[in-house]
């Protein structure tokens, strides 16, 4: 794993504040205490004023897995020429930085940060997490741990209404739920969904509909046509939640929480409430119109560049 520190381990505008260093590193700790092979290598501006020894102890509970810095050079070249230097011995790596600009080539696995956020954003942590997970497949068969489904996948979060087929769901005791308005029906844009999704079979999804609330996982993903209900793994909502704590939260935070408990390797969520996404989360998101779900105009067009991202990212690409 190769770290900066500026943005990483503490923001941008605390790294020359005394007391302010490394206000980020116990969650790269807690992160790495079950992979101890994990090895680090520093890649910051730091690397020109401290020794390997100072940096070690700068490092904290981290330091014994510090194996030493990079070269001084630019920091996309210093760390091939570490990989380079060590091909025989690594089976996979990680960059964490604050600033793309140092990084022309797509050949290193880069995660980056934000300069104000650094490891406290739950986007970088899930990457970590996921890649972690996904280049230590012993930890996984010998783990005790019961993971979730979708852990280190790729996962698409789904509403229904106002996604699917008109926002308004109407529900009758004989029969059931029903389109309100004239003209529309139930899931009859689940086909074209199928069909974004035929190039990708490694896509997971799971329901972020208020449907589950009624009918259950099982129930709702039985209304999906059988393409899209073999790729359902769960749902954000589960039967030991709080209902009414969990309808309190906006929908952007109900999805959020799943992505933390699941640690995907990539996600992305179709929804026509945009309440609740922050800004980091937006660029995995596309709103739906609410009458008109998935087949309004430009809907398309702004759900392929997401899918083949995630694909590229899954691919390594």
């Amino acid at each position: 794993m190769f770290i900066d520190f500026d943005g990483v381990l503490h923001p941008v505008e605390n790294a020359n504040l005394q007391g302010g260093h490394f206000c980020w590193l116990p969650i790269l700790v807690k992160m790495l205490e079950h992979y101890d092979d994990v090895r680090v290598v520093v890649h910051s501006s730091w690397r020109y004023e401290y020794t390997d020894q100072e940096l070690r102890e700068l490092l904290g509970p981290l330091g014994g897995a510090l194996i030493g810095s990079a070269p001084r050079m630019r920091r996309e070249h210093a760390i091939e020429s570490v990989l380079l230097a060590n091909k025989t011995l690594l089976t996979s790596h990680l960059v964490l930085d604050d600033d793309a600009r140092e990084f022309t080539s797509s050949k290193l696995n880069l995660v980056l940060c934000q300069p104000h956020l650094g490891l406290s954003d739950v986007k970088v942590q899930t990457a970590v997490e996921s890649w972690l997970w996904r280049t230590k497949p012993h930890a996984q068969a010998n783990s005790r741990t019961k993971l979730p489904r979708g852990f280190g996948e790729t996962i698409l979060y789904l509403d229904y209404d106002g996604v699917l087929h008109h926002e308004n769901v109407l529900w009758h005791p004989s029969r059931g739920a029903y389109a309100g308005p004239p003209g529309f029906r139930l899931f009859e844009h689940a086909p074209l969904l199928e069909e974004l999704l035929s190039p990708y079979p490694q896509m997971r999804i799971v329901l972020s509909t208020a449907w589950v609330r009624t009918y259950g996982c099982y129930g709702s993903a039985k209304r999906l046509p059988p393409g899209l209900r073999a790729r359902v793994i769960g749902a954000t909502f589960h039967s030991h939640m709080d209902r009414a704590t969990f309808v309190a939260k906006p929908r952007g935070q109900q999805v959020i929480e799943d992505v933390l408990r699941r640690c995907p390797y990539a996600w992305m969520a179709l929804d026509d409430v945009d309440e609740g996404w922050n800004s980091e989360m937006k660029a995995n998101v596309v709103i739906t119109d609410e009458r008109l779900g998935i087949s309004a105009p430009g809907t398309v067009q702004a759900i392929k560049p997401l899918l083949e991202r995630i694909h590229a990212k899954n691919s390594g690409a």
